[in-house]
């Protein structure tokens, strides 16, 4: 199993089992201290996906910094008479920075993560779905304890403001444009299936299939609007047990697409239909994956250029 291989290799390299003072400086494993083991953590630093499986390395790489902003929130003037009464009203949302990914969370992620596959149309890059609330929640932990960094469901003012386009937003019905064929998988389209992620065009921000394909669960319980400014909402935190899903499907029509649709789903619910995105906070982004703590050379809980400068003293001194 992927977890299983990773596991094995984070022994192997001294990540899980812990690298004594004495090997501190011995990056690549082969008991000599030189390039080598500056070039091995030249990798770490520049690219510290490399030593995660490669469903979890696409996913780290597949992440988009979206920056901090202000933005009306529901039924703005581009929605037209597609607007829902849910969708009202529009409301200011200030949101703090940070990432999500580029596309849906693929079986193959899933697969790799959690050791099963739920899906009922199956193909690695298809987007993962016939996952309820809890079980996409418990997705999220798991991918958090194997790498260290926070992934999360994104709020739904997150999942909004991405969709949109952060603040490059073209105030487009659909995310990414004013032709649901051109940006999204729908009822007239898709042909009574998922596709593979990233096959039609991307928003403002690189974002791929925020609109169909599979809509997607938000941390949010459902809750009716306000009209007052929020800032980084996350709905009510107890009481039903219905939550929010959001962008529509590849069985849905193409008004279920758009940007600002919203629906209350009962969260023990499960469909093919229905699958999930994933976001960090941005500070988590930026955060040293825990099993490269090993390869701190510096002893400072960081790993970064620092390291490499510290490793190279050391060899030059041994030269």
């Amino acid at each position: 199993m992927c977890t299983t291989m990773w596991v094995e290799c984070a022994f192997a390299h001294g990540a899980l089992a812990g690298i004594s003072e004495k090997s501190v400086y011995d990056i690549n494993g082969d008991a000599v201290v030189n390039v080598g083991d500056v070039a091995q953590l030249i990798t770490y630093v520049t690219d510290p996906a490399s030593g995660f499986p490669e469903a979890v390395n696409e996913q780290y790489r597949a992440m988009v910094s979206m920056e901090p902003g202000v933005f009306g929130m529901g039924a703005s003037w581009e929605q037209k008479r597609y607007a829902m009464e849910n969708e009202r009203p529009l409301h200011d949302v200030t949101l703090y920075p940070f990432s999500i990914s580029s596309h849906e969370v693929t079986q193959a992620l899933w697969e790799c993560v959690m050791g099963n596959n739920p899906s009922e149309h199956v193909g690695k890059n298809l987007p993962v779905e016939n996952v309820a609330y809890d079980e996409c929640e418990m997705f999220a932990e798991r991918l958090r304890a194997l790498t260290g960094i926070n992934y999360r469901m994104p709020t739904e003012a997150e999942w909004e403001y991405a969709a949109r386009g952060g603040m490059y937003s073209g105030f487009f019905v659909f995310s990414g444009g004013e032709d649901p064929y051109e940006v999204a998988w729908f009822s007239d389209n898709s042909g009574g299936h998922t596709h593979p992620v990233c096959q039609l065009a991307p928003n403002e921000k690189g974002l791929y299939d925020m609109g169909g394909n599979v809509a997607e669960w938000v941390v949010d319980r459902y809750a009716t609007y306000s009209d007052a400014h929020q800032t980084n909402p996350v709905g009510p935190q107890e009481g039903s047990n219905n939550c929010v899903i959001r962008g529509g499907s590849w069985s849905d029509g193409y008004a279920d697409c758009r940007t600002t649709r919203r629906k209350s789903m009962y969260k023990y619910y499960f469909s093919p239909t229905v699958g999930l995105r994933l976001v960090i906070d941005r500070d988590d982004y930026n955060h040293t994956p825990e099993y490269l703590i090993g390869y701190d050379v510096n002893g400072d809980g960081l790993l970064n250029v620092t390291d490499i400068t510290t490793l190279i003293s050391v060899v030059q001194d041994d030269m």
